[in-house]
């Protein structure tokens, strides 16, 4: 995948949602990681205990379902640990607490479908979760496999699902994807999303995210939630996984219908009505009718995306603010982007670029651990010297990006060679 050197800036989330994609990020690990996994996280906590009532006065479900590319040891799994482990923990008390017989499954990471069945058939709502792309090709292959996909993420009936035991019927669950992989191999499975040609309907239902680099594990190390912010989370988390447990246990569950106040609604229906233009240029027409109705979708994904955020920070009392209608705009318009990109991505990434994006990442990653702009020439080399990088491709590497403007060198009195990046926010 030819990713930009410049990645896109990922929104801010509000309140106690804000607090830890701020404590997780910190220059370690790429804020779109983290705020992506959030994001998986919030969906699961949230999704059974609440709908949201669409303008046609359908229920709809909350949350979203996401797609994040990113290089491997780029913290995915750091970050979905220390988010998962308060979640398994306060569940175990819980269950230990309740009449449960088992412990409930919210996380599923058996891509197959027999396996997502028999999970939601167990336990109504739960969020499947992969960090290989490579595994979930079972879901995408073929229009029947991809329709039942569709049904899944929308958490409508399911009739006839053939698992060992025979026919089943699933009904009143909710079900969310959050899947993560390389570049390398999602490049090989955009054909089974629809990418690039005429769309099934199945890419309007993620929000798209990429970027990430190389996290150490002295940098792994460094990675955590504050006091006050853990304290908040786990509080949180008490909260909605008993609101998820009531709620299953109900003979006939009904769900908070949560609406967007008079503001909210307003705000979102001017963006729905504002002209959407395709800001990175569509390579074919296919291309450009598929980001269209990627952007015509968009309402749907901002009012799922909004009311799971006042369930996390709120509870299911009140209803959806302008403030996080226009948090969800943000996201939608930064998701939205990325998809573009995606699609207009054609071509393999050169192994030029690779080691363009390899420094730049780097690079990043320096200045946003310890706030310098500016780093001798000898630091950058022994660096890269440990990402084997030479001295040669590095050398093409600064006079590349000193062409575009995005770095400059100098000597200082001691005669040693300094790089200073020129606009840290467009590097």
């Amino acid at each position: 995948m030819n990713y930009l050197p410049h990645q896109l800036a990922v929104p801010k989330l509000p309140g106690l949602l804000g607090a830890i994609q701020s404590d997780l990020s910190g220059g370690q690990v790429d804020p779109v990681i983290v705020t992506a996994i959030i994001q998986q996280v919030m969906t699961t906590l949230t999704q059974g205990i609440a709908d949201v009532t669409l303008p046609n006065g359908i229920d709809s479900r909350i949350g979203n379902n996401g797609f994040l590319i990113a290089p491997p040891v780029s913290g995915k799994s750091l970050i979905t640990t220390i988010l998962k482990d308060p979640i398994e923990k306060t569940l175990a008390e819980l269950v230990e607490d309740s009449s449960l017989k088992s412990t409930p499954e919210f996380f599923l990471e058996d891509t197959s479908k027999e396996a997502i069945v028999s999970t939601l058939m167990a336990w109504p709502y739960c969020t499947l979760i992969s960090e290989e792309f490579g595994a979930i090709t079972n879901l995408l292959k073929g229009h029947s496999a991809q329709a039942r996909l569709n049904k899944l993420l929308d958490s409508t009936s399911l009739h006839h699902a053939r698992v060992k035991s025979g026919n089943v019927k699933l009904k009143n669950y909710r079900f969310s994807a959050h899947l993560a992989g390389q570049p390398a191999v999602f490049d090989e499975i955009k054909s089974l999303l629809g990418i690039g040609k005429q769309s099934n309907g199945l890419v309007n239902r993620f929000c798209f995210s990429q970027g990430g680099w190389r996290v150490s594990q002295s940098m792994a190390s460094m990675v955590q939630l504050s006091d006050q912010t853990l304290y908040r989370y786990k509080a949180t988390i008490k909260a909605l996984l008993t609101a998820n447990i009531q709620q299953a246990n109900q003979a006939n569950p009904s769900r908070t219908q949560l609406t967007l106040t008079e503001q909210a609604e307003r705000l979102l229906q001017d963006y729905e009505r504002s002209p959407r233009s395709i800001d990175f240029s569509a390579r074919d027409k296919v291309t450009a009718e598929q980001i269209q109705e990627y952007l015509s979708r968009s309402g749907e994904r901002i009012r799922r995306f909004a009311s799971a955020m006042h369930v996390f920070e709120s509870g299911t009392t009140d209803q959806v603010s302008e403030y996080f209608v226009s948090t969800a705009i943000s996201f939608d318009q930064y998701w939205s982007d990325t998809f573009q990109i995606i699609c207009n991505q054609s071509q393999k990434t050169s192994e030029f670029m690779k080691d363009v994006m390899m420094v730049e990442n780097s690079v990043r990653q320096f200045i946003q651990q310890w706030g310098y702009f500016r780093l001798p020439l000898k630091d950058i080399r022994s660096n890269c010297i440990n990402l084997g990088l030479t001295k040669y491709r590095l050398d093409k590497v600064l006079a590349h990006l000193g062409s575009e403007g995005k770095i400059r060198s100098f000597k200082d009195n001691d005669d040693r060679i300094w790089i200073e990046v020129a606009n840290f926010f467009n590097f």
